[in-house]
């Protein structure tokens, strides 16, 4: 699983056991549950567009909306793609 596909509140090892024992259910493998790093770093790049084209205008305009989601994930992808190279300290 690459990192843009990582959920952003994995649940570990021992928090399925704890489900398991609170839940009565058998759990073979590790619960990934919620959003993807990539998912929410698009929606949270979203947020900051919309805030944008609201106080320029732009609101009511369907046309931009393709626009600002596919910017939203390009700049999601982007991230991850910076996040991946090493640090230089």
């Amino acid at each position: 699983m690459n990192n843009a596909d990582k959920p952003i509140n994995p649940l570990s090892k021992e928090d399925s056991e704890l489900f398991d024992k609170n839940s009565k259910q058998i759990i073979q493998e590790p619960l990934f549950s919620g959003l993807t790093k990539r998912e929410y770093f698009a929606g949270l790049a979203m947020q900051g567009l919309l805030v944008n084209y609201k106080e320029n205008g732009h609101f009511g305009n369907s046309e931009w909306q393709p626009m600002v989601s596919e910017f939203a994930v390009k700049c999601a992808d982007e991230l991850l793609k910076q996040l991946e190279q090493p640090t230089n300290e």
